[in-house]
């Protein structure tokens, strides 16, 4: 799918860009969920945690009316070439050589730490700095700040480990999430100020 091309029964299928897959898991129940491997996981550029919906969010769903996803009435909020677009401009977001040695530092990190078994990958390192890019973009600013890494370090990075299994879970997000949280207190953040 990366290469723009996905095979279906033997025949290759150009996918139209952009392209983007999101997926759910409910972390309740895995009857029929099997954990994916980090090389499968490693392709997703953030995991999240949704969470419970807003109180006033979840009455507006419960007077709304509609019984099923499939009835519901969704209009885009931006059009595909606006988002490639967007895609293109981000990858112009500046990124000075303090935060890149940040990015670094952390992802280094990763593949030292006696509780990882495996660190971040370069295609996740990558990813990091394509997500770093498009959060600045998106918060109004041409270049990517240290509280950007810090904020977006747990979801573009912690899904990408495999713990010692001494740790916890091989798969553990939550743990995962902690050892991210952990190796961003303890290196220091540039003091970075773009004029």
């Amino acid at each position: 799918m990366e290469r723009g091309i996905v095979s279906v029964d033997g025949e290759a299928r150009p996918i139209d860009t952009p392209f983007m897959v999101i997926a759910t898991q409910n972390p309740v129940d895995f009857e029929s969920t099997f954990p994916l491997p980090n090389a499968q996981l490693d392709r997703f550029l953030m995991r999240i945690a949704m969470g419970y919906p807003s109180e006033e969010d979840e009455a507006t769903l419960l007077r709304s009316g509609k019984t099923h996803y499939d009835r519901m009435a969704i209009r885009p909020v931006i059009s595909k070439t606006e988002i490639q677009e967007l895609q293109v401009k981000a990858q112009s977001v500046f990124i000075d050589d303090s935060i890149y040695n940040y990015i670094h530092e952390i992802i280094l990190a990763t593949r030292v730490r006696p509780n990882i078994e495996l660190g971040v990958s370069p295609r996740g390192a990558l990813a990091f700095r394509s997500a770093l890019q498009a959060a600045a973009l998106v918060n109004g600013r041409n270049f990517v700040s240290p509280d950007d890494v810090q904020q977006y370090a747990v979801p573009c990075l912690a899904h990408r480990l495999r713990l010692a299994s001494k740790v916890a879970g091989t798969y553990d997000w939550d743990a995962s999430a902690r050892v991210v949280s952990e190796i961003l207190s303890e290196l220091p953040a540039p003091h970075y100020r773009r004029s």
